[in-house]
């Protein structure tokens, strides 16, 4: 791009995903390279850009003989009968942040597209400790609050937490939760119960402060009984710290005309406790 080199690279998942591997490079001397400079600046620069090339050169040589390597296989009928996720994450056994032990992670399918903004998964977890085996699903997110998720789980409103811990190999939290099948809202309604176990989970979080923020109806599911769960504690903190994001969706209903959040939400905008009482009163009347 002009005198910038950038380098990405592309892999194929279940679609193509391409990510910029190092910030763009002038391949002009930088100013700031000649003010500080120790020895020939240029000479210094040449190197730094014949250094990447030769490595990228390596990495590429590389690559060939991998894919070269490699035999094609059929799949046979029990890996019909039984999918995977493909590919799946490399993160197969953990140490549980939450007293389960050890956990053995089999990943089953991905929660979403692949164009979704988040990596989740349907897997199963496997207790060395109790030796017993659990549905769960395996989030990758850049931000995660594990106290507000257990303190919503102490009203007995949010999916169990397996695990909640930052995970240097992708520079992100892995999170494992229970599964919680989740019925069809025309088949079930929440219950006054429900409404209230829903109010004292939140009250348990504004007392500390904490804010939730994202408190839409796709974040709270209903099971086969009409429990409501609460999910995704992503934007969750301490309240006067936290913001929305700047890409947050705006868009209204195109038949009711009506938005997704409450007045004064807006993208880059404080997350208060308020929005959450707000946004609970709103999209309760589509569960009941």
């Amino acid at each position: 791009m002009g005198p910038q080199l950038s380098l990405s690279g592309s892999i194929f998942l279940n679609g193509v995903v391409t990510k910029p591997l190092i910030p763009p490079i002038s391949l002009i001397v930088p100013d700031e390279a000649i003010e500080n400079a120790t020895e020939d600046p240029l000479r210094t620069h040449v190197r730094r850009l014949a250094h990447l090339l030769l490595t990228l050169r390596t990495c590429l040589q590389q690559l060939e003989a991998d894919y070269a390597a490699l035999s094609p296989t059929k799949p046979t009928p029990k890996d019909k009968d039984e999918p995977r996720a493909r590919p799946a994450p490399h993160l197969e056994s953990i140490d549980s942040s939450e007293g389960h032990g050890q956990i053995s992670l089999t990943y089953e399918k991905n929660a979403h597209s692949p164009r979704y903004a988040h990596a989740v998964f349907y897997a199963s977890a496997h207790y060395s400790r109790d030796n017993k085996t659990v549905k769960c699903v395996v989030k990758f997110t850049k931000r995660y609050n594990a106290e507000a998720h257990r303190l919503m789980a102490g009203a007995n409103v949010t999916a169990e937490l397996i695990h909640c811990k930052f995970e240097p190999t992708v520079g992100m939290f892995c999170v494992i939760t229970s599964y919680v099948s989740s019925a069809s809202r025309k088949d079930v309604r929440i219950s006054e119960d429900g409404v209230n176990a829903l109010q004292k989970g939140l009250e348990l979080l504004h007392a500390q402060s904490l804010a939730f923020g994202d408190l839409r109806d796709a974040n709270i599911i209903l099971d086969e009984k009409g429990w409501p769960h609460v999910i995704d504690f992503d934007w969750c903190g301490t309240e006067g710290t936290v913001h929305y994001p700047f890409d947050l969706n705006t868009e209204t209903d195109p038949e009711t005309g009506e938005g997704l959040w409450v007045d004064d939400v807006k993208p880059g905008g404080l997350i208060k406790r308020e929005h959450d009482r707000d946004m609970l009163r709103k999209h309760l009347a589509k569960f009941c």
